[in-house]
C-alpha cells in the first residue's frame, strides 16, 4: 500500500513456497492486532491471526490536511492499521487471508463479509459489478447491481423483448399485466430530477404488474454505478423527486413508501 511506501514484506529469492507475501521488510515492524468480531486473535492455533499493522520510517506521516482520516489509520503508538487480516505462517512468513474494513454487523448481531457475497453475484453473466450493503439498524442486506449492457441486450433479443431507448422519436406507452397503460418518459423524468441521476430507463410489459428501472448515476455527483432497481409501480408513479439510495432499497424491501421530498 502507498501509505507504507508499498513495501511491508518481501519474498526471499530462495523461497520457493507460495501462498504468502514473504517476511517483514527490515525497514519496518509488523504485528497482528486481535480482531474479536472476526474471531481472529494472537492465540489462534495453529497460526496467530489478526489485523496487519506496520510501523517504521517507511510509513507515511498522514494524509494531506486530513487529520480525521489520518487518526483512523494511525494509532497513538504510530502503528499504521492496514485493514488487512493476516496470519503468521511457519518461518515468519505473512499471509493475507481477509479484509477487516469490509465487515459489518447486522441488527441481530451477525457479522457479514460483503465481498464474499458480491463475488457470488459476480459469477452471473448478466452482472458486471455488485455492491452489497448492510448496517446495525437492519436485519437484512441490500444490493446494488451493475448489469452488463451487452449481455442484457443479447438476452432481450433472444427472448423477443423489444427495448425502447430515449432516442426513439415515437412516444412509448406499454400495458402492464393488470391492464394499466404506462408512459415511461413521465416516470423517467421524475427520476431525472434527482441530482445524482444522469440517465434513466423504465421498462414494463404485459406479463408483469410492476416496472423495472435502470438508473445511471452521475459519476461527478455519486458513485459510478448503473443501478438496477426492481421498483414497484406504486413507487415509480410518485410524481415528485425521489432520493434513490440505500434507504429507499430498505423501504422497498419492507413494502413501505419512500418519504416525499
Amino acid at each position: 500500500m502507498t501509505e507504507s511506501s508499498c513495501v511491508i514484506t518481501f519474498m526471499n529469492v530462495n523461497d520457493v513456497t507460495s501462498g504468502h507475501v514473504g517476511a517483514p521488510n527490515a525497514a519496518c515492524e509488523v504485528k497482528l492486532v486481535d480482531v474479536p468480531e472476526m474471531n481472529c486473535t494472537s492465540y489462534d492455533q495453529p497460526y496467530p491471526r489478526g489485523e496487519i499493522c506496520v510501523r517504521g520510517p517507511i510509513v507515511f506521516q498522514g494524509y494531506y490536511k486530513d487529520e480525521v482520516q489520518t487518526r483512523e489509520v494511525i494509532d497513538e503508538e504510530v502503528w499504521l492499521h492496514t485493514g488487512d487480516i493476516g496470519l503468521w505462517s511457519p518461518g515468519g512468513r505473512l499471509k493475507i487471508i481477509d479484509r477487516k474494513k469490509n465487515i459489518f454487523k447486522l441488527a441481530q448481531g451477525e457479522y457479514i463479509a460483503p465481498e464474499k457475497i458480491e463475488s457470488v453475484y459476480a459469477k452471473c453473466n448478466f452482472v458486471a459489478q455488485c455492491f452489497v450493503y448492510g448496517d446495525s439498524f437492519n436485519s437484512s442486506l441490500v444490493a446494488i447491481v451493475c448489469v452488463d449492457p451487452d449481455m442484457l441486450k443479447a438476452w432481450a433479443a433472444k427472448e423477443g423483448i423489444k427495448l425502447y431507448f430515449h432516442n426513439n422519436k415515437k412516444k412509448n406507452i406499454f400495458k402492464l399485466a393488470q391492464g394499466e397503460y404506462i408512459a415511461p418518459e413521465k416516470i423517467e423524468s421524475v427520476y431525472a430530477k434527482c441530482n445524482f441521476v444522469a440517465q434513466c430507463f423504465v421498462y414494463g410489459d404485459s406479463f408483469n404488474s410492476s416496472l423495472v428501472a435502470i438508473v445511471c448515476v452521475d459519476p461527478d455527483k455519486g458513485n459510478n454505478w448503473l443501478w438496477l432497481l426492481l421498483a414497484s409501480k406504486e413507487l415509480v408513479e410518485l410524481y415528485f423527486r425521489i432520493d434513490i439510495g440505500l434507504e429507499t432499497l430498505y423501504l422497498l424491501m419492507n413494502g413501505l413508501r419512500p418519504r416525499r421530498s
